[in-house]
Formats: C-alpha cells, structure tokens, sequence
C-alpha cells in the first residue's frame, strides 16, 4: 500500500532522512523509513497570472474616459433631438442618465468598446426607457 504525505510530514520526513544519514547507519527494519513518495504524490502548482493594476487595467482607464466625458458634457439643448441617453458605465454615475446628442453618440461608443472587452457594469439597474426632454435649455428624463 503506498502512502501519501502532506508538505509538513514531508518535511518533517526529509529531517529525519537527512539527521538520519548524518548519524551512524542503523541497518534495523525500524530504522527505514516507511512513507514513500513520488513526483505525482506532491502538490501540483498552477500557473497564476497577476492581478492587473486597477490603475492600468483597461476596464478601469475605460471607465475613468466615460466619466470625463461626460463631466465635460454641457447637457444644453433648444429641442427633445438635442438630447441622448447613456448607461452607467462609471459607478459614480449612478444608473446612467441624459445628456447632449454629441456626447451621448460618444459614450454610447464608449460603451459598445466596454462591452467589448467584457467590464463588469458597476451597478445592476432596473430597466428604464431612454425618452430625453429638453426642458429650459437642459436635457433631462
């Protein structure tokens, strides 16, 4: 019957040898060690990669873009058509919201680029129907 032992019995095992091997041999069956062990008996190691950077990974640097857009966005319009939606992309920007046209085209494409590279939405949001008003000058829902 072939025995199997953990990396501390294995260790503690390997001391026994070595001290054994240092001292005077004792040719005494109770003196051998019992436990055997084989390359497949022992732990296999798998290949982790790292963790990106949060800083640098391209879901985060995506996101950080999305956010500046639209905190550059001027959300001003004379008519409902000057208006867009855009989804939230960024968690800060809750679960999403209305802007310009223009920037709503630029983060949708923003968006179609997170898709891509499979990002995590930040928040999971109910469902809402995109029907931007114009109202004062402002875009809204």
């Amino acid at each position: 019957m072939k025995q199997v032992l953990t990396l501390s019995a294995l260790g503690a095992a390997l001391i026994a040898i070595t001290a054994c091997k240092s001292a005077a041999v004792d040719s005494s069956p109770s003196a051998a060690p019992t436990a055997t062990t084989t390359p497949s008996a022992l732990p296999s190691t798998t290949r982790i990669e790292p963790t990106p950077d949060p800083i640098t990974h391209p879901c985060v640097v995506l996101q950080a873009r999305f956010k500046k857009r639209k905190d550059e966005a001027t959300g001003t319009c004379e008519k409902d058509a000057d208006c867009g939606c855009y989804n939230p992309v960024h968690g800060d920007l809750g679960c999403g919201g209305v802007t310009d046209s223009v920037t709503s085209i630029e983060l949708s494409k923003m968006e179609a680029e997170f898709h891509r590279l499979g990002c995590v939405w930040p928040h999971q949001c109910a469902p809402w129907a995109c029907a931007p008003k114009c109202a004062r000058g402002r875009c809204s829902r």
